[in-house]
Order: C-alpha cells, then sequence, then structure tokens
C-alpha cells in the first residue's frame, strides 16, 4: 500500500478593499520500495470580505501570480487572467505567459521577453 499525504496551504493577501485567502491542497501517494509520487492541485479559491469562498480556478495547473485592487491575477495553460471580487468573473488579460506579474490598486504591471520589457493594463 502507498502512502497517502494530504497538504493544504494557506496564503493570506490583502488590499484597500478585500482580503483574499488562497488554498492549494496537494496530495503525494507513493507506492513500494520505488517510490513516486503524485501531485493534485485542486485549483485556486477566493475568500471574500464578507466570508463566501469563491472559485477562482479549477485546474490543477493554475498559477497563482498576484492579488490587489479587489482582483486575483492567475495563469492557466500559458494564458493570464484576473478574477474580479465584486462581478466573480474572470477576464482574460494576456495571452501568453510573463516572466514577471505585479499589482498596484487596479493596475496590472507585467515583464516580457528577452528585452524585459514592462507593461502595463487596467484591471478596470
Amino acid at each position: 500500500m502507498g502512502n497517502f499525504c494530504h497538504f493544504t496551504s494557506n496564503r493570506k493577501f490583502s488590499d484597500n478593499f478585500n482580503l483574499f485567502t488562497t488554498s492549494e491542497t496537494v496530495t503525494s501517494t507513493s507506492s513500494g520500495s520505488y517510490g513516486g509520487s503524485t501531485t493534485t492541485v485542486s485549483g485556486l479559491k477566493a475568500s471574500t470580505t464578507n466570508n463566501q469562498v469563491e472559485s477562482v480556478s479549477t485546474l490543477a495547473s493554475v498559477n497563482l501570480y498576484a492579488v490587489g485592487g479587489g482582483n486575483v491575477v492567475y495563469g492557466e495553460a500559458g494564458k493570464v487572467y484576473s478574477w474580479n471580487s465584486v462581478t466573480k468573473s474572470s477576464t482574460l488579460r494576456i495571452e501568453t505567459a510573463p516572466t514577471q506579474v505585479m499589482v498596484s490598486g487596479s493596475m496590472m504591471y507585467f515583464v516580457m521577453g528577452a528585452a524585459h520589457a514592462v507593461y502595463k493594463i487596467s484591471m478596470n
């Protein structure tokens, strides 16, 4: 029989409007003397200021980039989205994954390419 391990990590982010909690659930299994493991991330969830937990993404490969201005910025399948805590909906922001993402208020800044060019997008 393999070993079963359940791990939950919570990271809290605060901004001027909302407090978000992102939850990642990782499950590992190993089998026999050869070892081996499988990791599954259940997705990305946000807890808004009225303590409602909303599912932002259900994909196992989701990447959390930043939180700010009432938005969660995340990546799925090489694309970047923002999820708005008021509308509870996601918007495609960038068609390719950037090197870095930062959020200040309702602005998202990101770095792209070998020249490390910096761009900004309004999330309003």
